[in-house]
């Protein structure tokens, strides 16, 4: 059953919070993984709680504390998250024309909350009167989810004197096995994953750090980006 709201930037609002309940209940407890993690690798709970609320990107944050303290932090860190987020380009493109009109700090709070879950919802059916306040409205609820949930998790995981016991130190590991999992949806999304492996184990025996996450993520990258060429060509 589709829903049927007004154009009025109230309506987009509350609709976008209620169909992004869901995903606020979801990220409460990834929110919770990821601040249990931090505090593990040494960030302070408010440092979590503030990366979250700045950043709003769980595999990007996921990744960074993976590769905290290696020989490939800054360049690194910069050039995977770009590479792990180069489809918001493609996402806020088809926004665009939704956007036009509005005022600016919309527009802007448009940006900060467009990520995969949100994204997909602004752009279902049930918003098509009122996309942009739509993606605002679960954009602030699933954001909600996401930092209290760091914040519990970082506040609980400060209490785990030793968190490889409880398994903690494994926790951002099983976050990227379920992203990766949630990802690969098409026989045709196996290709770049598995150049991507092959080319992050071979990069790991001869490099030190976390450089194979920078070479393995530009190949998958690389030949993901290919494959729509391909087809056309062919």
């Amino acid at each position: 059953m589709r829903h049927s709201i007004a154009a009025r930037p109230s309506s987009g609002l509350f609709l976008g919070a209620k169909l992004g309940f869901p995903v606020c209940v979801s990220f409460l407890i990834f929110g919770l993984t990821f601040g249990v993690a931090a505090v593990e690798k040494g960030v302070s709970p408010a440092n979590a709680t503030l990366a979250s609320l700045a950043v709003f990107s769980g595999s990007s944050q996921f990744l960074i504390l993976d590769m905290l303290g290696s020989p490939a932090e800054l360049a690194g860190i910069a050039i995977t998250v770009f590479l792990l987020n180069i489809r918001h380009l493609m996402m806020g493109a088809a926004l665009v024309p939704h956007m036009r009109g509005a005022p600016y700090p919309v527009q802007l709070l448009g940006t900060l909350f467009m990520i995969d879950e949100t994204w997909a919802i602004a752009m279902s059916p049930d918003a098509e009167s009122s996309r942009l306040h739509v993606l605002v409205g679960s954009g602030l609820v699933a954001m909600a989810g996401w930092v209290a949930g760091t914040a519990a998790g970082a506040v609980l995981g400060g209490l785990i004197v030793a968190p490889e016991r409880v398994g903690a130190d494994f926790v951002y590991y099983a976050v990227f096995l379920f992203i990766l999992a949630s990802m690969w949806n098409t026989r045709t999304s196996a290709l770049p994953w598995l150049v991507a492996a092959g080319i992050a184990v071979a990069t790991a025996q001869v490099l030190p750090g976390k450089w194979y996450v920078v070479t393995g993520g530009l190949a998958g990258a690389l030949i993901g980006g290919a494959q729509p060429w391909t087809k056309i060509s062919s």
